[in-house]
């Protein structure tokens, strides 16, 4: 097997919706499905076997759910990368998801568009959202606290030179792994830069300074 093909996994409970997968992931030359599961128990099974790459998971399954199998991904420190696909839009769902460390998130409606540029991005470590989830992201944003919402923010004119680059690279969807690599730091200090740009800007909650990135990302580019 050519070792630059990506191994995926495909895990739905609606065996309609597989073969609908299959037939979009065989047209790429840079995936193969090399298995299918219609719950999360075999899906995990699948991961700890250490079969698949990437796994595309659907959130919403009977018994063992999609973010139960993501738990258990990241407790186990499995290999196995995760893009969620799912008909569920829900910024609780999608903040748990972020939470698991999972780093593909696509709605079904945009499958046939963006299915192929996750399942890339998330094994090359990036992280990929939707287009069409901008919305959700600014309505998590919403619900915090005024004080909290990613508006001008005052302290932006005391960020150092690596803290602006810090945030640039968190708004093109970089993780703290693939901005450390760029810029040829440790994790921990890509940590520290992440925690005083909060700091300086005010930010506060879960995920804050993602939201802020990407919804101030074409200011920052």
């Amino acid at each position: 097997m050519n070792s630059d093909v990506i191994r995926v996994c495909v895990v739905d409970d609606h065996e309609i919706v597989r073969e609908g997968l299959r037939s979009i992931l065989e047209k790429d030359p840079k995936v193969l499905v090399v298995a299918e599961a219609a719950n999360g128990r075999d899906a995990l099974a699948l991961a700890r076997a250490g079969r698949g790459d990437v796994m595309l998971l659907d959130i919403d399954m009977p018994g063992m759910d999609g973010l139960e199998v993501a738990r258990f991904l990241q407790e186990e420190r499995l290999s196995c990368k995760v893009v969620f696909l799912t008909m569920l839009s829900d910024p609780e769902v999608f903040n748990r998801a972020l939470d698991l460390g999972v780093m593909g998130y696509v709605l079904k409606g945009s499958a046939a568009s963006d299915i192929s540029r996750a399942i890339d991005s998330v094994h090359r470590g990036s992280r990929f959202i939707s287009s069409d989830l901008s919305e959700l992201m600014l309505s998590m944003i919403s619900d915090d606290d005024d004080s909290e919402k990613p508006k001008k923010r005052p302290g932006l004119h005391l960020l150092t030179e690596v803290e602006w680059r810090v945030l640039r690279l968190i708004a093109a969807s970089c993780t703290s792994n693939d901005i450390a690599d760029q810029l040829m730091l440790g994790r921990r200090t890509i940590d520290s830069h992440r925690a005083n740009i909060c700091a300086k800007l005010g930010l506060k909650g879960s995920h804050i300074l993602l939201k802020y990135a990407l919804e101030n990302r074409s200011k920052l580019m």
